[in-house]
């Protein structure tokens, strides 16, 4: 269920990140997070989480901690690429529920979408 808002301001990263996959996860959403990211790029968002038409690229921050250099330039990039790249505090849980629950995105599906019954065919007559 929803924290209360002691436990959120309490909440340490690895808990908020918990809680807003488990979230994501029930309404629906597609989440990816790397676990280990030594081996990966410095500052790429936590969270890069997917449903219908839509792709949200997340950073979660503790209440008191700070963006990074490098992860505010991944947000800028992902921002000016068109992509919608934010970050979020446990004190936001209300419009992160909002957001994940009816975050709606209006984009023109993907070609490779808009193709699939021709690629579905192409694939059929392989075989």
């Amino acid at each position: 269920g929803r924290p209360s808002k002691m436990t959120r301001s309490a909440q340490t990263e690895k808990e908020f990140m918990r809680t807003v996959i488990g979230l994501a996860r029930r309404c629906g959403w597609l989440v990816y997070h790397t676990h280990d990211s030594r081996r990966s790029e410095s500052g790429f968002p936590d969270l890069v989480m997917v449903r219908e038409h839509s792709v949200l690229f997340v950073e979660l921050i503790s209440e008191d901690g700070k963006v990074s250099i490098q992860q505010q330039c991944w947000l800028n990039a992902l921002v000016g690429a068109g992509e919608d790249a934010r970050t979020w505090r446990p004190s936001e849980w209300p419009e992160i529920e909002k957001t994940v629950s009816g975050y709606r995105q209006v984009r023109s599906p993907p070609r490779t979408l808009q193709n699939r019954s021709r690629l579905h065919r192409m694939a059929n007559l392989e075989r």
